[in-house]
């Protein structure tokens, strides 16, 4: 009789032994991470799932719905059904801007050729520096180290040539809020196209930072256009 009761009892612990295992395990990060990411865009954005340790493991299909948050930070709920539970993940999303990157090598002191130049958008924090523009790269841009090819190009790899110099006349063109005004203005720093110099306005005498362009553009800003010789 003890026997039997014996394999009874054993009976009820080993049919119960697996259902008690199976309701400590947890929901691993992975599989949430990888819901979420089924539905997001950006492969960049870092995915903060580590509360999915805490959730026993989802029977169904994770539902993703997203929540309010700003351009760098957002908020999604992760959702299961069996057994109900609702997990909110944070995702941080980098900055991501169009940057020229070179397909060839090209030693210190050299030009880079426009024609070796492709562009690519990555996060801005992966960028050794402020990314140049295409005016730069088109006026001639040199390196000052070798760089490798799939190198994007910053302000700190290369020199800008220079567009006008100390003392030089430049045209003050002002385009702010659909206003555009010009005047006569002097520079007061030396500098290449695309970037940023004191300039100082003739009339006024008063002093501004201006970006440096070969020709007033229509985007938003106070730029400073240097003066073709005669006039």
């Amino acid at each position: 009789m003890r026997r039997s009761a014996c394999v009874v009892v054993g009976l009820l612990i080993g049919a119960t032994a697996p259902a008690l295992a199976y309701a400590m395990t947890h929901e691993r990060v992975a599989v949430v991470t990888k819901a979420i990411r089924s539905q997001l865009r950006m492969s960049a954005a870092q995915i903060h799932a580590g509360g999915a340790r805490m959730m026993p493991t989802c029977l169904a299909p994770l539902a993703i719905s997203w929540l309010s948050g700003t351009d760098e930070y957002k908020t999604v709920a992760v959702k299961c059904s069996d057994p109900p539970w609702t997990l909110y993940v944070g995702l941080s999303i980098p900055t991501v801007i169009r940057v020229p990157v070179i397909i060839h090598a090209v030693p210190g002191g050299h030009t880079v050729p426009p024609l070796d130049v492709v562009y690519k958008t990555l996060p801005s924090d992966d960028l050794n520096g402020q990314a140049i523009t295409p005016v730069q790269i088109n006026q001639g841009v040199t390196t000052r180290i070798t760089l490798l090819k799939g190198t994007p190009l910053t302000a700190s790899d290369v020199d800008i040539p220079l567009a006008v110099r100390v003392g030089e006349p430049v045209s003050l063109v002002s385009n702010i809020q659909g206003i555009t005004a010009e005047a006569a203005g002097s520079a007061l720093q030396n500098g290449g196209y695309g970037q940023k110099i004191v300039v100082q306005n003739d009339e006024t005498h008063q002093r501004v930072m201006a970006i440096l362009s070969p020709s007033a553009p229509a985007l938003k800003g106070v730029y400073a256009v240097p003066n073709a010789p005669g006039n």
